[in-house]
Order: structure tokens, then C-alpha cells, then sequence
């Protein structure tokens, strides 16, 4: 078993997390590029890390994660338990030989979903003030047909302790952060919060096809060890940000 630790505070990290999502918690504020990471092959604590078997276990988490952003999207995840062996191959080996072509020659169609047939938006919250992610699907439409941000989205579920709700010409609602004290980062960028969760989707979802956020608050330590006995469903592959 190998460990891959953080060199500059000797974190370790799991295979089972999106990388970026470990970098925005963990070095968002440092910027230290190169990220300088540590391979262990000894001293593998399993109350913080968990263990992975091989590439047979990275392949069962990578899929069961595929069915169950299918399943909070479209209520079905036939999609992909009626893949074709060579297509499922053809999608995870893409992943470890980082071929974007034929990586998405396949997930176009799981990803391609026409607005009307999706029930809910696959997201997955990370906020380094909690032992744990938050997924709490959300509508990606109002009442009135018209598109949810993703302002209103975490104001709604997840933080609006943090968020201003303010109503600006036009009638369009937007959120906005009270003061500066957090950032909410997708894929290591400052989130523009009237940003419609149905383009988060189909632009800035993971290979998973989650939306990941992290939400930073300034001057919390980020205690990354929970996550990583956790997240078990939340698997991306080792070091693969898409």
C-alpha cells in the first residue's frame, strides 16, 4: 500500500478524491505549483486513508459514481448499467492514459442530457469547517421555468449564513458573500455565484460528472482527514483532474 502525503503539512491524501478538490482545500490560499507530494510505501494509516486493492478497485468506485450522478440527474442510471463492456473499458482506460478524445466520445452521452429530462444537479459541497462533504441534489429549474444559480443553490441548501440574497435591477436575483471571508472555489476558480447550474454541469463537472465546490473560510484549518475515510462513493482517479 502506497501514501501520498502533502510535503508542506504532511497530510495524507486519498485516491477516492478529486485532486483538485484536494488542492482548493488544502493549497488554494498557498498556490504552491508545483504541488509538491510525498510517496510514502510504508506507514499507511487506514483510520485516515482508504486502502485501494488496485486498479479493480478504482474502476468499482469510478462507476458506481458515474450511476449515482446519472441516477440524481435523470432518476435512472440504466445509461450506464446497460454500457457495453468495451465502451466501459474504453472510458476508464481513457481516464489513465488521459485521452480526452475518447473519454468523451463516451461520456457525452451520460453528460448530453436534454434540460427538460434533468431532475436534479449531481453536486457534491466540500467546506473546510466540516468533517464531511455535504450532497444534497437541486433543481436546476424554479417553479417558473427559469434557471437556478448557483448562488441561489447554496444559499438554499448549504451555507446561507454566508450568503446575501440581493435582488438588483431587472428583478434577477443574485448571491453574493457577506464581507470577504469565504471563497468558493470549482476547479481552483472563484465561482461567479449567478452562474446557472445547468452550464456548471455540462462545463465544470468531474470525470464523475459531479459538480465538486469547495467552500473556504478564512482562517480555518482544513482538516482533511474525515473526507478520506468518507467519501468512499466520491472517486475520481488517482490524480486525474479533468
Amino acid at each position: 500500500q502506497m501514501c501520498i502525503r502533502d510535503r508542506y503539512n504532511n497530510t495524507p491524501l486519498g485516491w477516492n478524491i478529486p485532486v483538485g478538490v484536494l488542492f482548493d482545500l488544502l493549497q488554494a490560499d498557498l498556490q504552491i505549483v508545483p504541488w509538491p507530494l510525498t510517496l510514502h510505501y510504508r506507514g499507511l494509516h487506514e483510520e485516515q486513508i482508504v486502502r485501494c486493492s488496485g486498479i479493480d478497485s478504482i474502476r468499482f468506485f469510478y462507476i458506481n459514481a458515474l450511476k449515482e450522478a446519472m441516477y440524481l440527474r435523470t432518476n435512472s442510471s440504466k445509461e450506464i448499467m446497460n454500457m457495453a463492456k468495451e465502451e466501459e473499458n474504453k472510458l476508464v482506460e481513457s481516464i489513465f492514459t488521459m485521452d480526452f478524445t475518447a473519454f468523451w466520445s463516451i461520456n457525452s452521452k451520460l453528460i448530453d442530457v436534454a434540460k427538460e429530462d434533468i431532475k436534479k444537479a449531481s453536486i457534491r459541497v466540500y467546506q473546510n469547517t466540516l468533517d464531511n462533504y455535504i450532497q444534497l441534489p437541486g433543481n436546476i429549474l424554479d417553479e417558473k421555468g427559469k434557471n437556478i444559480t448557483i448562488g441561489e443553490y447554496l444559499h438554499t441548501y448549504i451555507c446561507p449564513q454566508l450568503l446575501d440574497k440581493i435582488v438588483v435591477d431587472g428583478g434577477v436575483v443574485v448571491e453574493k458573500a457577506k464581507g470577504k471571508s469565504i471563497k468558493i472555489l470549482i476547479h481552483g476558480i472563484e465561482c461567479a455565484l449567478d452562474t446557472p447550474l445547468h452550464w456548471m454541469l455540462l462545463n465544470m463537472a468531474y470525470i464523475d460528472n459531479f459538480i465538486y465546490i469547495v467552500i473556504l473560510t478564512e482562517g480555518k484549518q482544513r482538516n482533511i482527514y474525515p473526507f478520506l475515510t468518507y467519501s468512499l462513493s466520491s472517486l475520481l482517479l488517482s490524480l486525474i483532474h479533468i
